[in-house]
This record gives C-alpha cells, sequence and structure tokens, in this order.
C-alpha cells in the first residue's frame, strides 16, 4: 500500500512537470518579442450589386391604428415589409405564417371578446438581418342585441 501511493504521488508529480514545459514552449511560439502573435482581422466584403433595401429591415402597419375600439370579430390589416420576407402574426386566437411576395401585404384576423394584443414579426430572407416587430392592442367588444 506505501508503495503504491509513493509510485502514484512521484507519477503524478511527473505528468504535471511534462505539462507544464509543453505550456511553457507553446506561450514562447506565440511570443515574438514583447508582441503576442494575433489571427489575422477578417474582412467582410460587401458585393457592389447589393440594393440598399435588402440592408434594412422595415416593417410598416397602416391599418388597424394601435387601441382600436372595434365591433366587428374580423379586421383587417394593412401594411408593408421587404419582398419575400417572412411575416409571423401572433393573436389570442391563433398564429398566421404568411409569406410576403410583394412589398404590401393585408391579412385577416379574428378578434376574441375583450383585449387582443397582436405582435407582428418581419423575418428577412437575409439571416444576417435582424427581424423588426410591432406591437398592437385591438380592443373587440361584441355589439349588444
Amino acid at each position: 500500500m506505501k508503495r503504491e501511493t509513493i509510485f502514484a504521488v512521484f507519477l503524478g508529480v511527473f505528468l504535471a512537470g511534462v505539462v507544464s514545459v509543453f505550456i511553457i514552449n507553446k506561450s514562447k511560439e506565440m511570443t515574438v518579442g514583447n508582441v503576442t502573435s494575433q489571427p489575422a482581422p477578417t474582412l467582410l466584403v460587401k458585393p457592389k450589386n447589393q440594393k440598399q433595401s435588402l440592408d434594412q429591415v422595415f416593417l410598416e402597419i397602416s391599418e388597424p391604428r394601435d387601441g382600436l375600439v372595434t365591433g366587428k370579430e374580423v379586421i383587417e390589416v394593412i401594411g408593408k415589409s421587404n419582398k419575400n420576407s417572412l411575416i409571423v402574426i401572433h393573436t389570442p386566437k391563433k398564429e398566421i405564417i404568411y409569406k410576403n411576395e410583394r412589398e404590401s401585404f393585408r391579412i385577416n384576423l379574428s378578434l376574441v371578446p375583450g383585449e387582443n394584443p397582436i405582435k407582428i414579426v418581419s423575418y428577412p430572407r437575409s439571416r444576417s438581418l435582424s427581424p423588426k416587430e410591432k406591437s398592437l392592442r385591438i380592443y373587440y367588444l361584441k355589439p349588444e342585441l
């Protein structure tokens, strides 16, 4: 038992010495004089033929206005976003996913009685651009008989 313990301690110290010599040699290779080597900077090149409108994501909702109080169960959302973007509309009743083939869009939404928080998100075709979102609150009051 004593012999095994001494052997294990000796082997551990030996391996720690080998690892430390390896780390010291690698750090000396990376340092040249007083200058530490760094990876070369990467350059991002944009194609010249790319249109300006593709550089920015936009989402405009012209109808309905925020805070609208209506007696209609179905309303129409009218807006504009980037061509070929994916429009996702979250409502309390359901989620609508729409591929925007033109810049403008018209989507019918069903409302639930009371407050309807609506979140509209436009996901651009390019993954390098971040999505745009708008939030609306529409109030649907059922007409009394």
